[in-house]
């Protein structure tokens, strides 16, 4: 199977250059940078849970593709070995059209990245915060 790298020029604004999953999610991204990548969410009613706010599962999904970009940007091919998310308040469809996250590098090493990705609402309250251990696979 062979799989495509994605480059910064063809991600940036452009859903359709997004693998199957992060377009179903309807991600894009804004921004992204050397360990850095701010990308957006817009929210619908697939991606609510039973108590009406956005899945945490989609919210976890949105951390973790923001920082794999973040840290695939310092070069290499990487794969996430560990993470956490705290959920710190929810978001409800309705109340809110699109959320985003800052995904940023804390530390680049040889071997071993970690990426922190915060996601925040059209309000810059801030919905959860994550942090993403990758390994790099090769350079």
């Amino acid at each position: 199977m062979s799989q495509e790298i994605f480059t910064k020029e063809k991600l940036l604004h452009n859903p359709e250059c997004l693998d199957t999953f992060s377009k179903e999610l309807r991600i894009l991204f804004e921004e992204i940078e050397v360990g850095r990548a701010v990308a957006t969410m817009t929210l619908r009613k697939e991606i609510v849970n039973p108590i009406g706010s956005i899945h945490g599962g989609a919210l976890f999904s949105l951390c973790d593709i923001a920082a794999g970009v973040a840290a695939s940007e310092c070069g290499g091919v990487v794969t996430t070995l560990d993470s956490n998310i705290q959920f710190l308040s929810p978001a409800f469809l309705g109340k809110n059209e699109k959320l985003t996250v800052t995904a940023k590098m804390k530390k680049d090493g040889k071997t071993i990245r970690v990426v922190e990705a915060d996601v925040r609402d059209e309000n810059e309250k801030l919905i959860c915060s994550s942090q993403f251990t990758f390994y790099v696979m090769r350079r």
